[in-house]
């Protein structure tokens, strides 16, 4: 998950995102949420595009112990690459 943020930090500057809703049942919480980022460098082997991006998900998390157990995260990765123009699919 580190390495991940990194990358996307690395990828995507000025990022504002937003919780539309979150629902817990004790275990897990399930978070959707929206923002835009600006793609100011590489991702995905698509050079930076300075196009301000926006995109939506869901990520739930299951907590034990009082930590982070498992992460399940959903993101519209297909719009992602469409407002990027990038069309190798």
């Amino acid at each position: 998950m580190r390495r991940l943020l990194l990358e996307l930090s690395k990828a995507f500057s000025r990022p504002e995102y937003k919780i539309v809703d979150a629902t817990s049942d004790g275990t897990k919480i399930a978070v959707r949420f929206a923002g835009k980022a600006t793609h100011t460098g590489r991702y995905l082997g698509i050079p930076a595009t300075d196009r301000v991006l926006k995109v939506w998900g869901v990520m739930i998390f299951k907590f034990e112990d009082g930590a982070i157990s498992e992460l399940w995260s959903l993101i519209d990765a297909r719009d992602i690459l469409s407002q990027l123009r990038y069309q190798s699919f």
